[in-house]
């Protein structure tokens, strides 16, 4: 018998698969179901239907990094041919959407930096199977003695107020100038865990009942409603003299 042959004549692929099958051959529900793509042979995709087929989604996280003090923001253009964008990379295997922000930043510039929070999650399907998920986070420089500086000689950065970014020339993407413009602007962001793991708890808000000591939204008790005056009725005011009869089409 010849190395990666098999008595039963089945290929090595579906003895490696972790799933058990039925009698068809067929892999079994809880192969199907159970676990993620780690389950899936190539003989058992090769069977699956193209609208069914898995997704292939490739994930980024993009930075925008600004310097505390001064607000002002990284622009970095990669190449010479290219234009000025911010701080991005592809999420490792294994890794979060978090990590790779910070170790992108750290890779491409040489700065540490605490994520502020989440400006935007985006998906983007597309046709042919595959998608691309990004998420654009607010940084902060930790230590803003720290110098960017990169090991690619190629690569260009510039601190910049929002005013400066349109006269750096061709930008590669609206990204770096609108996402700027929008946390400059006191665009609101979400918080960092707002992009998590469905393994981490749920957080519970606050309990309804759970109010301030001394605090008027908190619930009265029984007596207290007994004991409280009844609010004074709002005074009837006849104001149809005042108004102006003009019945307009659009209903403003």
């Amino acid at each position: 018998m010849t190395a990666g042959s098999s008595r039963s004549g089945s290929s090595p692929l579906r003895r490696h698969s972790s799933g058990s099958t039925s009698g068809s051959g067929q892999p079994s529900p809880k192969t199907m179901h159970g676990s993620p793509a780690k389950d899936l042979t190539l003989t058992h995709l090769a069977k699956v239907p193209w609208d069914q087929f898995p997704c292939v989604q490739w994930n980024f996280s993009l930075v925008i990094v600004k310097r505390p003090s001064d607000g002002r923001v990284l622009a970095v253009r990669e190449r010479p041919d290219a234009g000025w964008w911010l701080v991005g990379g592809r999420v490792g295997k294994g890794e979060t959407f978090h990590r790779a922000a910070v170790r992108t930043v750290k890779e491409s510039v040489g700065l540490d930096v605490e994520l502020q929070g989440v400006m935007r999650v985006e998906f983007s399907p597309a046709k042919d199977a595959t998608a691309r998920m990004r998420v654009i986070f607010g940084a902060h420089v930790v230590d803003e003695n720290q110098s960017a500086v990169s090991t690619d000689s190629d690569v260009m950065l510039q601190w910049c107020s929002i005013d400066e970014l349109p006269g750096l020339g061709i930008h590669r993407g609206k990204e770096l100038f609108q996402w700027s413009q929008y946390w400059a602007g006191g665009g609101a962001l979400l918080p960092v865990d707002a992009v998590t793991s469905e393994v981490n708890d749920i957080p519970m808000p606050p309990s309804p009942t759970s109010f301030p000591e001394n605090s008027d939204s908190r619930p009265l008790s029984p007596e207290e409603v007994e004991d409280k005056p009844p609010r004074p009725k709002p005074l009837k005011q006849t104001i149809s003299r005042f108004c102006i009869n003009d019945s307009s089409d659009d209903g403003s």
